[in-house]
């Protein structure tokens, strides 16, 4: 689907297809029923409003597909839907509003197999493989959020993959400097790769759709995710019967690091990092999430600044294009290939 949303003008009237992913029955100052509505165009979404409304049948959220008339007003500078008329869609369904993108899940997936695969330890190794393995059609569907970065599906995977490859490049390059030279290497590589494929791993069993929605499912609403994914762990863990000392510590970390990626308690970490492992992949977590979050609000956009994104202190940031757009090397002159 592309977005109808994002192209949106003040004074704009058409008809528009869409979901509900909120719909509230409310009342004006003078006791008139009306909705007020959050529509969803597969990608973006905008508050609206319903002043005809006949305070009878309520839309379905989320499940069902509607053409509305509607007008583009500002409000307090921002832009929301006035709509005039709600009609059932019978040409489109739910499943067309589902958040994708064009990445080929497939090919990331074995992205991810072959990058396991590359761990050294042999119990680091079984346990990362062993959950790819287990969950590996959850993999391609979940989403990693309801909003806030990667919320569409295969969002996890992409996500985990994307932290996993920045954490490994991360431990390389500290290992290959290592800051003090007459120290052997500092950071472990397998920890750090494990640990990136692995942090949100407990989100496969914590989100979820509802229609076309990224929603948190009841056990993901229970359990915090790094907390399902550390017992997911721990159980794929318990299959190998036979460990040695070194592997019972080498799962320990794995499940600290999974504890840890907030970074912060007041983050939603269990606990802080304690090894420089789990600091590596908190590091790459962050700064995945956070260009995610600046790649999604580019779109939305044109122009030298974002809209406001709540994830990032709600201010906002140059977009990647514009910074881009400034750039006054040629390809074989950049400084630092």
């Amino acid at each position: 689907m592309q977005s109808f949303i994002a192209s949106l003008n003040a004074g704009d009237t058409n008809t528009y297809s869409c979901i509900f992913s909120a719909v509230n029955p409310s009342k004006t100052k003078a006791g008139k029923p009306y909705l007020r509505l959050e529509v969803y165009d597969g990608i973006s979404k905008i508050q609206a409003n319903y002043w005809d409304w006949a305070g009878s049948s309520i839309p379905e959220s989320n499940t069902e597909v509607f053409d509305i008339d509607a007008t583009v007003t500002s409000w307090q500078g921002t832009l929301q839907l006035n709509i005039k008329g709600i009609r059932h869609n019978d040409t489109l369904t739910v499943s067309d509003f589902i958040p994708r993108t064009g990445i080929d899940l497939n090919d990331k997936y074995k992205e991810a197999y072959a990058l396991a695969e590359e761990i050294k330890s042999n119990i680091l190794r079984t346990i990362t493989l062993g959950l790819l393995d287990t969950y590996s059609d959850e993999w391609l569907i979940v989403p990693a959020a309801k909003s806030m970065h990667h919320a569409f599906v295969g969002g996890t995977l992409v996500h985990c993959l994307s932290v996993a490859k920045v954490a490994k490049a991360i431990a390389f390059t500290l290992n290959k400097d290592r800051l003090c030279m007459e120290q052997d290497p500092i950071v472990d590589i397998d920890l750090c790769i494990a640990g990136g494929l692995l942090h949100d791993v407990g989100k496969l069993q914590g989100y979820s759709f509802d229609g076309a929605s990224p929603v948190m499912t009841t056990l993901g609403k229970m359990m915090e995710h790094s907390h399902l994914g550390a017992q997911l762990v721990h159980l794929e863990a318990l299959k190998c019967t036979t460990k040695t000392d070194e592997e019972v510590m080498q799962i320990e970390l794995l499940e600290h690091i999974i504890l840890s990626h907030h970074g912060e308690v007041e983050y939603g970490a269990a606990v802080p990092p304690m090894c420089l492992e789990a600091y590596v992949v908190s590091a790459a977590d962050g700064i995945d999430a956070k260009a995610q979050m600046i790649i999604e609000a580019s779109k939305t956009t044109s122009g030298m600044l974002t809209p406001k994104v709540w994830g990032l202190s709600n201010t906002e940031k140059f977009r990647p294009e514009y910074v881009r757009s400034m750039n006054i090397y040629e390809a074989d002159d950049l400084p630092f290939k």
